[in-house]
């Protein structure tokens, strides 16, 4: 009788065709291994890890050390606005001016062409230790005009404070950057051995060395004897030299992606064209704010049509 419950049992599990065999095989793959309270692997190591980085990152963002929330600051510091010296005269040394390249400009989203304005730069490899210009900052070209600390600067005498008086052509002045930070910054293009056989790039120093030290000529190769020593007017095409390389302060074509969007390389480099001429990349102007035309105010306060221009 025994036997025969036996042999009854072994037939009913197992199958006696194919079909059978396949709807087991089935309903074998889909059970659960394990039960519901059961935790499978490193259930609780992996539920600390992930408190452990929730408490993290509350800690973080409660003193303001998120990478998104030291980019804002970095924002802020950057972007604060300032106010330039009028345009109208001569270049004076401690004013605030933009430097801009005039004749390089490119399509920005809007299709309009806009001219190319030194500025420094906070890379992403530093936005996690400092949110403002510090030691050793980039220098790019920006597209955007709007006067910030970024894109504003000062002309510096290099032997003694010239606060107040103009500037000469062929005079060695340093150019500071405008920023409430302890220490001043100033461009620098050092000529070391890493960067030798290749285009130098400038950055910003609190040292004020000879790396530091540069010279506003006149456009024309063939009049900057005659106008060594004479005052600079705001808005002339310049210069840049850069004393102890000789090179010109040049905009190049290439571009790189930055915080505040892509954006131009600057170097010391002299580019000339056939008849020995600085080319476009060379071309400077040092330029304040604009006023507005008088007369043009006048003529739209009595009610008459005047371009926007004018009064802008």
């Amino acid at each position: 009788m025994l036997s025969l419950r036996v042999r009854i049992a072994t037939k009913m599990t197992q199958p006696d065709s194919a079909s059978d065999r396949a709807e087991m095989g089935s309903m074998f793959s889909i059970r659960a291994n394990y039960r519901a309270p059961c935790k499978m692997y490193n259930w609780n190591e992996d539920l600390f890890l992930t408190e452990e980085r929730t408490s993290y990152a509350t800690y973080k963002r409660e003193r303001c050390q998120l990478i998104l929330q030291k980019t804002r600051k970095m924002f802020r510091n950057l972007s604060r606005p300032t106010q330039l010296s009028h345009s109208l005269g001569m270049l004076r040394y401690n004013e605030n001016y933009q430097i801009k390249a005039p004749d390089i400009s490119r399509v920005v989203a809007d299709s309009k062409l806009s001219p190319v304005y030194l500025a420094g730069l906070v890379t992403e490899t530093e936005i996690d230790r400092r949110q403002e210009f510090s030691h050793g900052s980039l220098i790019v070209g920006c597209i955007d005009g709007k006067p910030c600390v970024r894109n504003t600067f000062r002309i510096i005498g290099c032997d003694r404070n010239k606060s107040g008086e103009p500037v000469n052509y062929g005079e060695d002045v340093y150019i500071q950057i405008v920023d409430d930070c302890d220490v001043p910054l100033y461009i620098q293009c050092e000529n070391s051995f890493i960067q030798m056989g290749s285009r130098l790039h400038p950055r910003l120093s609190k040292y004020t060395d000879t790396y530091c030290r540069f010279k506003i000529h006149h456009l024309n190769p063939n009049l900057r004897f005659e106008h060594e020593g004479s005052l600079i007017k705001a808005n002339d095409q310049v210069v840049i030299q850069h004393v102890p390389t000789g090179r010109n302060l040049a905009v190049e074509n290439s571009l790189i992606a930055t915080f505040f969007g892509k954006e131009h390389v600057i170097s010391c480099h002299t580019f000339k064209d056939t008849h020995k001429m600085e080319t476009a990349e060379n071309i400077w102007k040092i330029v304040g704010e604009d006023l507005p035309n008088i007369n043009a105010v006048v003529r739209a306060a009595k009610g008459e049509e005047v371009l926007d221009e004018l009064i802008r």
